[in-house]
C-alpha cells in the first residue's frame, strides 16, 4: 500500500472514531461534557462518521489499485 493510502485509512478511521463519540454524547450515552444530551451533536457526529467512512474506502480502494502496466504479483 501507498503511504497515502494508509495516511487516507487512518484518517478515515479516526473520523469515524470521533463522530462515534459525538453522536453518544449528543444522544446522552457518554455524559460528562457540554455536548451531552444535545440533539446537534447526534447529527454533527454523524456526519463525521460518515465523512470517515467515505475516506477510509477511498484509502482501501486507492491501495489496491495496482499501477497501469505492471505485471501482477505472484
Amino acid at each position: 500500500m501507498k503511504r497515502y493510502s494508509i495516511f487516507a485509512l487512518l484518517l478515515g478511521i479516526l473520523f469515524v472514531i470521533f463522530g462515534t463519540v459525538f453522536a453518544l454524547q449528543g444522544d446522552g450515552v457518554i455524559g460528562g461534557s457540554s455536548m451531552s444530551n444535545n440533539p446537534f451533536w447526534i447529527y454533527a457526529g454523524a456526519a463525521t462518521a460518515v465523512i470517515g467512512l467515505a475516506i477510509a474506502g477511498l484509502g482501501a480502494w486507492l491501495g489496491s489499485r495496482r499501477t497501469p502496466g505492471a505485471a501482477p504479483k505472484a
